[in-house]
């Protein structure tokens, strides 16, 4: 049987609300995105779910994601059920809040400058 695809998620913006201010790496203070717990049970059953963040950089950072997963999907196994890396890792979509689809044409700077993600856009 041939390996699942992997599907790369941000962490913060994406699963994590991230309306409050960022403070440290290791403390994550808001509640996930409405569908994003349900989305991840579903995704994990289909493709190698790899959460990605900065806050994964160091080990205290890595741990607070595992954490924060158990702790809202309430299942102990939680932790272990998603690869969490800072690194990019190869996959078949990355699902970011700050990403921009390349579809062939370049934006103007401009754009790119007054982008802001769904979460802050007001």
């Amino acid at each position: 049987m041939p390996a699942p695809k992997t599907l790369a998620v941000d962490f913060d913006g994406v699963i994590h609300a991230y309306v409050s201010p960022w403070t440290r790496p290791e403390e994550i203070h808001d509640p996930p995105v409405p569908g994003a717990l349900t989305f991840l049970n579903l995704a994990r059953e289909r493709f190698e779910v790899v959460i990605c963040s900065v806050r994964a950089e160091t080990p205290e950072g890595r741990e607070a994601i595992r954490t924060w997963l158990i702790e809202h999907i309430g299942n102990p196994e939680a932790g272990a059920w998603f690869r969490i890396t800072h690194e990019k890792p190869k996959a078949v979509v990355y699902l970011d809040d700050r990403a921009w689809q390349f579809a062939g044409t370049f934006p103007s700077l401009d754009a790119i400058d007054a982008f802001r993600p769904w979460n802050r856009r007001g």
